[in-house]
């Protein structure tokens, strides 16, 4: 009798719970796999670009995957408390009706609420805490062009970086982190490895640490990113020919931004970036750009420049950086 009365009581108990959330109840399950799913993948493939990729490729692929996760985990995380909300007022109601079917439905639901929220927050967790060391500490180094002016035709130069991380691409290629040129006065370059003219040798890298701390710059509005780099380029003195080259590439980034903390590196980029020219040039200028986006103006020391005299052969590069 006793059993008869417990079945009794089960099929009671599935019958109630079955046609009001069998969907919801599935839909929530589904949910959760998809997002420790999705958490294993985006881990992985995070891992890979870290290691294979551009620190461009990474930062974008990880900012978009954070999105997703957290779209996914506020849609359980809100389903889950639904759980928990209703089994914790179903249980209030079992409690005044001594209704012990009613209870065991509360704290199943209260169960399932609890054990969906938890999953969530160690899925999010260990995905964000992954996502957020992938490029950790490195910092991209993008787009720096070098222009050679000899003095003599045909002259031949060898360009070679020593860089304290890792060159993620070159063009032309670097070969044994050299390239080998013949340069023109007018700045036309032919690679001797291949033979095919070039206007500039461009490369990207990767610094192994974030050395740049600015203490000192200039805080310019989007609207004015323009009229400020022509001006201060050319102090720091690029022509405009290159000037224009950097204002093409980097002018649309800084736009963007409401304001800009915009400072120009000096030893802690040459340092870590190190350039050798044979024969060696007379003059080197080389300008490298790092920039912080503001949503409000602030005040900060204003960075002394100085105009350097091009004289005989003269190498020049301009490069930069964002930092957050």
């Amino acid at each position: 009798m006793a059993n008869v009365k417990k079945s009794t009581r089960k099929t009671e108990i599935k019958q109630t719970n079955h046609p009001k959330y069998r969907f919801f109840a599935k839909l929530h399950t589904y949910l959760i796999v998809i997002l420790f799913l999705l958490s294993i993948i985006f881990v992985t493939v995070g891992f890979f670009l870290s290691q294979h990729m551009s620190f461009s490729i990474t930062d974008r692929f990880t900012a978009l995957s954070g999105e997703i996760i957290t779209f996914l985990a506020m849609i359980v995380l809100l389903m889950s408390f639904l759980y928990l909300s209703f089994g914790f007022v179903l249980y209030i109601i079992s409690l005044f009706k001594r209704d012990t079917i009613k209870k065991e439905i509360s704290q199943n639901l209260v169960m399932r609420g609890l054990m969906g929220c938890a999953l969530t927050f160690i899925c999010f967790f260990i995905t964000s805490l992954a996502l957020s060391f992938y490029g950790l500490g490195l910092t991209p180094l993008e787009k720096p062009a070098i222009y050679l002016y000899p003095t003599q035709q045909h002259q031949k130069v060898t360009v070679t970086l020593d860089l304290k991380g890792k060159i993620v691409t070159s063009y032309p290629e670097l070969i044994n982190n050299s390239w080998h040129v013949i340069a023109e006065p007018d700045g036309s370059l032919v690679d001797i490895d291949d033979n095919a003219q070039y206007k500039y040798l461009f490369w990207e890298g990767e610094l192994d640490k974030n050395v740049f701390n600015p203490t000192e710059g200039f805080v310019v509005s989007g609207d004015d990113t323009v009229p400020f780099l022509k001006e201060y380029l050319a102090k720091l003195g690029l022509i405009p020919n290159e000037y224009n080259d950097f204002i093409v590439y980097w002018a649309p980034q800084l736009e963007q931004n409401k304001y800009n903390l915009i400072y120009f590196a000096k030893n802690e980029y040459t340092d870590n970036a190190k350039l050798t020219v044979s024969p060696s040039p007379q003059t080197i200028i080389r300008v490298f750009m790092v920039y912080k986006p503001l949503t409000e103006y602030m005040t900060i020391p204003k960075e002394e420049l100085y105009t350097p005299k091009r004289e005989g052969f003269t190498v020049v590069e301009w490069g930069g950086t964002k930092i957050n």
